[in-house]
């Protein structure tokens, strides 16, 4: 994987007509609203013990995220980001890039529920409250027979986990199985209820695993006694046999080192962390993927790894896979078919790297990250 291929860095978006509007004074944020049973877009919700209720609403930054300004007009792939994250709040739009009137519309719809001043144009106080993905008051849950743009958001950022729900706003058995599904493969209480922990799968923000329950150490049982020999006679030397000269034995090949690109150092690290075991199961696409790249490759790649941007951690969106309601790899192939086609990337290492991104999607977020720790390490 090239730096180039997750590089948060995005084309600037040209007007493709001139902007007639105003630009917004301000955008100050609404005053908090009062706890109630139910949301600023009337979903039906119920309350439920199993969730936490004091869970902030998790806040991924702004990798990928729509520059400060954007509006009608404006085309490119920050509009098609912004359209992404409205999707997440539920607005069913086409993600095509461009803003026009129905793009228009949803966020004037999603400035009016948050507070903001309804101009049409995603500038920073906008851009600000879409960072947060879709949210919940503390004390709110989604469950069958809730309707809104809530669960029209939820269903959306479902589909990118790899649902396959109708995103018609409606919580229906199809959306509880699905949510089940969900909990189930990240450690959650499989309720079909979506609250705050859920919430943060959706978003796309990891659960802290749990830690191992330490094993009881097993009583040693005592050996048995051996029995004393008996004397041994003395027995009358004889000349041993003359024995024949051993062949000699050709010395066979040594196995070809696993990673054997890596630093002595790190694969220290990586073995006493027990992350070096994870790497060693990786699918062969994707260990050959790292054979296949060059040493400035993997350092490009290990350093954007270690970064960040707008606050995001980009090591957090790879392992999560998730980003601002982004798929992370969807994004990264798209980056890196545009750097083959400006040539900033080896046609080689970049159809390896394609190749494996599908393997890279289905693998675990501890085998990703020992990928992640791999790579970062190495580029030190």
């Amino acid at each position: 994987m090239s730096a180039k291929g997750i590089s948060s860095d995005h084309p600037r978006v040209a007007a493709t007509q001139p902007a007639t509007r105003k630009e917004p004074v301000s955008q100050a944020p609404a005053k908090k609203a009062p706890k109630g049973k139910t949301t600023d877009d009337d979903v039906r919700v119920t309350g439920h013990p199993g969730e936490s209720a004091n869970a902030a609403p998790p806040n991924f930054g702004a990798w990928g995220a729509a520059s400060p300004g954007l509006r009608r007009g404006q085309s490119g792939d920050d509009v098609k980001n912004l359209q992404h994250q409205l999707n997440a709040q539920g607005a069913g739009l086409k993600a095509d890039g461009e803003f026009g009137p129905k793009t228009e519309k949803a966020l004037r719809k999603f400035q009016g529920r948050k507070g903001l001043e309804q101009d049409g144009v995603a500038g920073a106080a906008t851009h600000k409250q879409l960072a947060k993905g879709l949210t919940l008051n503390k004390d709110m849950l989604l469950s069958q027979g809730s309707q809104g743009s809530k669960v029209r958001g939820a269903q959306e950022l479902m589909n990118r986990l790899g649902g396959d729900l109708k995103t018609d706003g409606k919580f229906g058995p199809k959306t509880q199985e699905a949510v089940k599904k969900l909990q189930r493969e990240n450690g959650l209480k499989e309720d079909g209820i979506i609250g705050q922990e859920t919430l943060k799968v959706l978003n796309g923000k990891a659960r802290a695993p749990e830690q191992a329950k330490k094993e009881e150490p097993k009583a040693i049982e005592p050996k048995p006694a051996e029995p004393k020999q008996a004397e041994a006679r003395p027995v009358e030397a004889r000349p041993e046999p003359a024995r024949p000269e051993p062949k000699a034995v050709e010395p066979k090949p040594e196995p070809k080192k696993e990673f054997a690109y890596l630093k002595d150092n790190v694969r220290q690290s990586l073995e006493k962390s027990g992350k070096f075991e994870l790497l060693r199961k990786l699918p062969p696409e994707v260990t050959g993927m790292y054979d296949k790249m060059s040493s400035k490759a993997r350092d490009e790649a290990g350093k954007q790894l270690a970064g960040s941007t707008f606050g995001v951690s980009h090591r957090t969106a790879f392992v999560t896979g998730q980003a601002m309601g982004m798929d992370t790899f969807n994004y990264m192939a798209d980056s890196v078919k545009k750097g083959i086609a400006d040539g900033k990337i080896n046609p080689k290492e970049g159809e390896a790297m394609l190749k494996a991104l599908p393997s890279l999607r289905n693998l675990s977020q501890k085998q990703r990250d020992a990928i992640a720790d791999m790579l970062i390490l190495q580029s030190r």
